[in-house]
């Protein structure tokens, strides 16, 4: 049920409807923690707050409040960079910024095309007050986050990332991104971003990758498909760069949903077939006839697939074109979320 209402609350198409007058305190935070998990502010059950209980409507109402403001101070921050890099003549594009008003989303995201410019703009954020940090377990050394200091919670942190790559696993080449990257209108700020198509395949590599797909991350790709989108481009990116499972589950994902909660199909048919060549790709379909009945958000990709059966493939096809260290960061980097999980017990 909380599932139903999450979807018919977040999505403007959505055609299922639910009921959330029967709820009691157990299943409201219950429903609060999926809005969470998803990455979903929860003003969008503001116009449902009728039906909940007075004792409830004060503390949700403050806690969509709270996302409100966050997402403003998040916008801040957008247009507090863009300005300065734009201004520095710094070459940058930003980076799985979901194409949904409503997600939640707790950093920017800065691809830079060199080191030199990497250096360049983590200078200027230095000299306006930021303080900056490194990442340890198989980062890259040029990743790098900067957090403005004495600034009041929550902060909205500044990501760089010197390459697709998430963690250590390749997953394209910032010439590839920054060669279609296009300005874009994001609630009123002109951001530098990439093509629908590669911001489709970097948010489906990168949900992937930590094995999991939120609502946000679905309603995302729905958004980014237009009657233009290249669908060939995205098919040879993918199998350019090992990625053809990551991408395949994300389409098979949005097919799903907007088949259950919209009431259509939003991935033509013959989208899926050049996909069936892989190996992996079948253990996916696998999968969703005999797992995938009904979607439960965030929906948790299988070990089996997402580690074990995605480091072999991917490693493989990368293999030509990383040094062995760098092929066996690659390789540990499919593992890390899973220990993560292992370590915090939500595996």
């Amino acid at each position: 049920m909380s599932d139903r209402v999450l979807a018919s609350c977040s999505d403007r198409l959505c055609q299922v409807n639910s009921t959330i007058s029967t709820f009691n305190h157990e299943s409201l935070e219950l429903l609060v923690r999926k809005f969470r998990e998803n990455s979903i502010s929860l003003e969008k059950i503001l116009p449902l707050l009728h039906v909940f209980k007075e004792s409830d409507k004060e503390n949700l109402a403050r806690e969509a409040q709270r996302d409100k403001l966050f997402r403003e101070k998040w916008f801040q921050m957008l247009t507090f960079i863009c300005d300065l890099f734009n201004s520095q003549g710094i070459q940058y594009t930003l980076i799985k910024i979901l194409d949904y008003p409503y997600a939640r989303m707790s950093d920017l995201d800065i691809l830079i095309l060199d080191p030199l410019e990497e250096l360049k703009a983590v200078e200027q954020l230095a000299n306006k007050g930021f303080k900056i940090f490194g990442f340890r377990l198989l980062a890259h050394p040029l990743k790098i986050m900067a957090l403005k200091i004495n600034d009041s919670n929550p902060k909205v942190c500044v990501d760089f990332y010197p390459a697709p790559a998430w963690i250590r696993k390749k997953v394209c080449d910032a010439e590839v991104i920054f060669h279609r990257t296009r300005i874009a209108d994001v609630s009123g700020i002109k951001v530098a971003v990439p093509s629908s198509e590669d911001s489709f395949y970097l948010v489906g590599t990168h949900a992937y990758n930590h094995l999991r797909f939120t609502l946000a991350e679905i309603l995302h790709g729905l958004n980014e498909i237009h009657e233009n989108f290249d669908w060939e481009y995205l098919f040879n990116l993918a199998v350019s760069y090992g990625t053809a499972d990551a991408i395949y589950l994300y389409l098979k994902l949005l097919d799903t949903y907007s088949k259950k909660f919209r009431c259509y199909s939003s991935i033509p048919e013959h989208i899926f077939k050049p996909y069936a060549k892989f190996k992996i790709c079948r253990h996916i379909d696998s999968w969703f006839e005999g797992s995938l009945r009904i979607l439960e958000f965030p929906v948790h990709v299988p070990t089996g697939i997402g580690c074990i059966y995605s480091s072999t493939y991917h490693c493989i096809t990368i293999r030509p074109h990383l040094s062995i260290s760098d092929l066996l960061y690659d390789f540990l980097t499919h593992y890390l979320t899973l220990f993560s999980k292992a370590i915090l017990n939500k595996t």
